[in-house]
């Protein structure tokens, strides 16, 4: 017997989705600027300067940040001892240190259990079990992967010393039902018909970016000009186009047409890549990135003079515009949907210092240190030594083994092992340990830091008291 198949939602009201899909393209398509074709080359220039401005300013941060990348990864570069062969291990103290305060700071932000609000009436009570109830859902429910979005957040801060966030509007569409009375039947009882039906709704979303392809002025503040680099395929661009969130006129098969065939990751991103064995190419038209800038700036669209917040979307290997739209149509609140946070602040600085950086140069020595001692217990036992070049001595028969025998026909002659003291080549822990202490000591977090309540039980009133007490080194605590 066959499975009854059920009908479609699409199926039972075809043209209440179509109107509703009209009626969004619409919307975006009309909210867009209207401008000439001179005016769009002039914007994306003025984006693109301010990008290649941006990047110039930040040159040998992101050298640092590369290195410190490396170091959290545990990559040397090769051949990096005094002589070829020479030891040239990472001791991984980075990674201890970053892992340390990661394993500490992600349950103490991050515990919808602990959530909650104490009233000071009964009405006040019921509000707050309520409050508490919501706030549960929508961060585990309603707002997706907001569990991994936090420990993004934390993982920004600690590795890169600053965590860039924007906020956005994602509309989206769910399938309703209603029962409608429609007669009364024969004993009184009143009928109803099912009535299917679609509805928009909307909630934010806030996407943990990559500060590597976040471009903002050192002395950022909010408000300020900022652009975000966003890796686009064609399909999606087809699917934007279609959205109307793109012009209609825009030519995706020229784009399509003018493809870079080979992308690679850049900076700490090729860094991180590399550690995982990951080679970021493809040669698939269809999959190939295509760079996008988002920019949220200020430019005068209507030409009065005074500068307007707007959002332009253009493809900058190409100087290519897509689209701009006033920025209170896609930040409800007007303002700048973007958020720049600090690990370790800088003063009057929007880049912060991250533990990486705080650690490196006791790093490269840790390392340094570690190295000497193991091409030192190298030279214990399998020291140097000279041979005569016409006698039929091998140096590759030696073996580094106890009681070995080497055949020579004049042993006084052929071979000579100099005199050493092999315990003027150790290197005492005691410096080993010394750099331990002081890497400690930078990223120690003592209990009240790690948010051990002052009162007998943990109330919300206790944490306030813990952040009111100014023991705290790092910003993200505040913030929770």
């Amino acid at each position: 017997m066959p499975e009854p198949k059920l009908p479609k939602p699409e199926d039972l009201f075809p043209d209440k989705a179509k109107e509703e899909m009209s009626a969004v393209k619409k919307e975006n398509y009309g909210q867009m600027f209207s401008v000439p074709i001179e005016e769009r080359q002039r914007i994306g220039k003025i984006i693109i300067e301010s990008v290649e401005d941006k990047k110039r300013q930040r040159v040998e941060w992101q050298a640092i940040r590369t290195q410190s990348i490396r170091n959290y990864e545990g990559i040397r570069d090769p051949g990096g001892g005094p002589w070829p062969g020479s030891s040239n291990i990472s001791t991984m103290v980075t990674t201890i240190a970053c892992d340390l305060i990661s394993s500490k700071l992600f349950p103490m932000v991050w515990n919808p259990e602990l959530i909650y609000w104490k009233g000071t009436t009964k009405y006040n009570e019921n509000v707050a079990y309520n409050n508490r109830i919501f706030a549960q859902w929508f961060l585990t429910k309603d707002m997706k992967d907001t569990q991994n979005k936090v420990f993004d957040i934390i993982s920004s801060f600690i590795l890169d010393g600053t965590v860039a966030v924007k906020q956005r509007w994602e509309k989206y569409f769910i399938y309703v039902t209603r029962l409608v009375p429609e007669g009364i039947g024969d004993k009184g009882e009143i009928k109803y018909k099912v009535v299917y039906d679609r509805i928009k709704k909307e909630r934010a979303e806030w996407d943990v970016k990559d500060i590597e392809h976040v471009f903002f002025a050192w002395d950022w503040k909010a408000g300020d000009d900022i652009v975000d680099e966003i890796f686009y395929t064609l399909p999606i661009l087809r699917e934007m186009k279609a959205s109307g969130m793109i012009l209609q006129d825009v030519d995706l098969e020229a784009v399509k047409a003018t493809l870079d065939k080979m992308y690679a990751g850049e900076g700490g991103k090729s860094a991180a890549l590399q550690a995982a064995g990951i080679q970021p190419y493809t040669s698939q038209t269809e999959c190939m990135p295509i760079r996008c800038y988002e920019a949220h700036m200020k430019y005068d669209i209507n030409n009065d003079g005074i500068r307007e917040d707007c959002i332009f979307m253009i493809l900058p290997d190409m100087n290519l515009y897509l689209s701009g739209k006033p920025l209170h149509l896609v930040s409800r609140s007007g303002q700048s949907p973007w958020e720049i946070g600090q690990f370790i602040r800088r003063k009057n600085c929007a880049y912060g210092k991250s533990i990486p950086e705080q650690v490196r140069h006791l790093h490269a020595e840790m390392d340094a240190i570690h190295n000497q001692r193991i091409d030192a217990g190298n030279m214990v036992i399998a020291p140097f030594f000279f041979f005569r070049p016409a006698s039929g001595f091998q140096p590759k028969e030696i073996q580094v083994k106890p009681a070995t025998g080497i055949p020579l026909d004049a042993p006084q002659q052929d071979v000579y092992f100099p005199d050493y003291n092999p315990s003027r080549l150790s290197v005492s822990f005691q410096e080993e340990a010394m750099i331990m202490d002081l890497i400690e000591k930078l990223t120690y977090l003592t209990p009240t830091m790690m948010g051990g309540e002052t009162a007998n039980r943990p109330t919300s009133r206790g944490t306030i008291a813990v952040i009111a007490q100014g023991e705290e080194r790092f910003t993200p605590l505040a913030a929770r």
